[in-house]
């Protein structure tokens, strides 16, 4: 009777096509899931990974259309998808990505092994730092003064992958009989080593953590429309919720499809024959593009259609001169804040302006560009509502618009 393999992420491979051992003879394997089925494989993994990851993770940094901030956890877990998908691609670089094709050396087969050994734990620590900055920075109970320092969590995901690694060279090298190196039908894997329990733990602790945390940003979530909704009751006031909890709201959506990957193991455990588990695996990438490459800075970003006319409209369009002294026109300024605080308006021009401080705080200010006789008298009072406890204050507004509780200015714009 065979052994399980160790596959690509946690997902064990059948029997083997190909196997090298001390006679390295070849063995035939039964399952054969088609070409279609290798082709969409690949398709992913070279289209979704290699490509389309790194053009987001360039508009990312170079764009100065995509007004990002908070890049270095989001960019990181890109980075890890696009490694995966080269490790899962390498039999395909060496034109031996198809069972006919002839077989890979020893060396190959053992390089990408070794390099798959810490592709599952590599995503787990890298979606576990981007969940844990998104908790952080929304104040779910975490004050951001005790967060990890920022090179540390960057360092995570790509120390972890190279402990597996080398952990994996170690099996794959070693004497034991009963440790052999298989070319399955997508990739080459290890057979018969204790190293795939060690990982199999490693990343389920990692993904009970991810879980717990996208509960407490769920929580938060609901939290933030229920107030802002009471709000608008409250005060029959026009409340534009904005982007405030589109951060939030995309991390939820990429929750879902962990869960999803929590089901393809259950199914790989009671059909190890089927192709579902290896479709999601190599599917991620492309899962990754749409969640986070579909907000609206980096959708203007990839407009190049209208740069030229956003370049040309500062000086083509001519305004009349404002007054001396233009009123400001508030009309409604509602904030939902984790923290008791003041608030100021700020001075803008036809623009709403928000501020996020853990919760949603929704300010439409409008500077009328003619003067208004009388002059409007600006409302010095706000209402805070707190989103744990329910409790409203009426507060005179001071401070900037633009700090949070802990002191430091809160982007405008996470991804």
């Amino acid at each position: 009777m065979s052994r399980r393999s160790l596959a690509f992420p946690g997902l064990a491979p059948s029997e083997s096509i190909h196997e090298y051992g001390s006679s390295q003879h070849i063995t035939a394997d039964p399952w054969r899931p088609g070409k279609a089925s290798l082709d969409v494989w690949i398709y992913f993994n070279l289209i979704s990974n290699t490509i389309l990851l790194p053009i987001l993770v360039v508009t990312f940094v170079f764009s100065k259309y995509a007004k990002i901030r908070c890049l270095a956890p989001l960019i990181n877990m890109c980075i890890a998808w696009i490694l995966s998908g080269i490790f899962s691609l390498l039999l395909f670089y060496d034109g031996r990505a198809r069972p006919e094709d002839p077989l890979p050396s020893l060396s190959l087969c053992t390089a990408q092994l070794s390099l798959l050994y810490g592709v599952l734990p590599m995503w787990s620590v890298a979606v576990l730092v981007l969940t844990y900055y998104v908790h952080v920075q929304v104040g779910a109970n975490t004050p951001r003064r005790k967060m990890i320092p920022m090179p540390l969590l960057i360092m995570a995901p790509y120390a972890v992958q190279i402990a597996f690694s080398i952990a994996g060279v170690i099996a794959a090298t070693s004497k034991h009989s009963h440790v052999q190196i298989k070319r399955t039908f997508f990739y080459c894997a290890l057979v018969g080593h204790p190293l795939s329990n060690g990982m199999s733990i490693f990343v389920f602790v990692i993904c009970l953590g991810i879980i717990l945390l996208k509960i407490q940003l769920a929580l938060v979530f609901y939290r933030n429309w229920q107030a802002l909704r009471d709000a608008q009751r409250r005060t029959d006031a026009s409340i534009t919720q904005a982007h405030a909890n589109v951060p939030v709201l995309r991390m939820l959506v990429f929750g879902l499809y962990v869960f999803a990957g929590m089901i393809c193991n259950v199914i790989k455990l009671f059909d190890p024959r089927s192709v579902v588990p290896y479709m999601y695996v190599a599917s991620a990438g492309t899962i990754v593009f749409l969640v986070f490459g579909t907000q609206s800075d980096i959708l203007e970003a990839w407009s190049f259609w209208r740069w030229k006319w956003r370049s040309l409209l500062p000086g083509s369009v001519s305004l009349p001169p404002p007054a001396s002294n233009p009123p400001l026109t508030v009309e409604n300024h509602i904030a939902s804040t984790d923290s008791w605080r003041d608030l100021s308006l700020p001075s803008m021009r036809d623009e709403s302006f928000r501020a996020e401080a853990g919760a949603i705080i929704i300010i439409n200010v409008r500077k009328s560009i003619h003067p208004i006789e009388p002059p409007t008298p600006i409302p010095r009072v706000q209402i805070i509502r707190h989103i744990y406890t329910n409790e409203e204050a009426v507060s005179p507004m001071g401070r900037d618009c633009g700090t949070t509780g802990f002191g430091a200015a809160r982007p405008t714009s996470w991804f």
